[in-house]
Order: C-alpha cells, then sequence, then structure tokens
C-alpha cells in the first residue's frame, strides 16, 4: 500500500513514518523543514496546487496528517463553508479528490472543557474546547474541516 506522511520531518510523523515502512508498505513523506536530510517532498500544505501535485506523484492510497498545526486566528477560520482555509482540510480535499483515504491526527485538547471519564470517549462524543485553549479550538475546527472536505473516506 502506498502512504503518503504528511508532517513527515517532525516527532510523531517520524514514528508513523517508521511504523508504516516496518509493516512493509511504500511510504513517501512531506515536510515544511529539514526536508533535503531526510528525504522528505518539501511540501505546503495551504497551496492546493502543491498539494495536488504530490498526491498526483505519489498517488497514495492513504494519507496521514501529522503536521504540526499553528493555530491562525480561528475567528477568521470558515471552515465549513471553505474546508480548504484550513491546512488538514486543505490535504483532505485533495486526497478526496484524489481517491485516497485520509487519517487526521488530533488530540485530547479538543475535549480540554469535557471532564476526563474514566472511560474512552464515544465517537460521537461532542468536541469541546475550553474557551482558553486555543491549540483546542483550532484542532476541533481541523478536525471540521477534514470532515467537510473529506467526505467519508477519512479517519480522526
Amino acid at each position: 500500500m502506498r502512504v503518503l506522511i504528511i508532517g513527515a520531518s517532525g516527532l510523531l510523523g517520524r514514528a508513523v513514518v517508521k511504523a508504516f515502512g516496518a509493516a512493509g508498505h511504500e511510504v513517501t513523506g512531506t515536510g515544511m523543514t529539514r526536508t533535503k536530510k531526510a528525504n522528505l517532498l518539501e511540501l505546503d500544505v495551504l497551496k492546493s496546487e502543491q498539494v495536488e501535485k504530490v498526491l498526483d506523484s505519489v498517488k497514495p492510497h492513504v494519507v496521514v496528517y501529522a503536521a504540526r498545526e499553528t493555530p491562525a486566528a480561528a475567528a477568521e477560520l470558515d471552515v465549513v463553508a471553505d474546508p480548504r482555509s484550513n491546512p488538514a482540510g486543505n490535504v483532505a480535499a485533495a486526497a478526496r479528490a484524489a481517491g485516497a483515504w485520509m487519517l487526521y491526527i488530533s488530540c485530547d485538547s479538543v475535549f480540554s472543557a469535557t471532564p476526563v471519564p474514566s472511560t474512552p470517549l464515544a465517537p460521537d462524543t461532542p468536541t469541546a474546547p475550553a474557551d482558553s485553549d486555543q491549540h483546542g479550538w483550532y484542532k476541533a475546527l481541523s478536525e471540521r474541516a477534514v470532515l467537510a472536505a473529506g467526505g467519508g473516506d477519512v479517519g480522526i
């Protein structure tokens, strides 16, 4: 299986590349920095044409989004009306158009206002970042962008 790892130069991305490679998959990684030394493709996820070009070149079956996200002015993002205004939504839209399934790696900060239960959260648990948690709100917006852009061909 061909797998494209977005954000392969980071701590999480490097681990994901290693895991897929160890399982025998054909892995290609991307990054914004540290790409030459790590033999990665350079990619700016906000540039639709770059994302589409990489997907067309790699032809992945699966795209894993492990890139670090820097919270932008969240109030300016309307990820439901325009999923491509968000980096993860942009990649999800391109992955869907290319016929690839996408996995978006989120984090528990999207539930920072929710009391921590003793059991795992259900898949339909609504996100509830704390008001002061800018990272949690941005990740929650990214999840919405991925869902809006990727249709049913995504996992979070």
